[in-house]
């Protein structure tokens, strides 16, 4: 995770395992991006995240996109 990222911010660490959005289910990376696609930055998410086997609730807030 990049050092001022929302995803760092958040707490989530390399390995970690987002398993639902909102208690939307994620299985693979689309389901992710489909949770996020209408959401606005600023907007708070809840994550589950599988941490070494354990579960974990974060909360996370969007930021923007960057630019390219």
């Amino acid at each position: 995770m990049e050092g001022k990222s929302p995803a760092a911010e958040a707490g989530l660490a390399a390995g970690d395992v987002i398993t639902a959005v909102d208690k939307q289910e994620v299985q693979r990376p689309l389901d992710f991006q489909r949770a996020i696609l209408d959401r606005k930055p600023g907007e708070k998410i809840r994550l589950a995240v599988r941490r070494s086997g354990e579960p974990l609730t974060l909360s996370l807030t969007l930021g923007d996109v960057p630019d390219p």
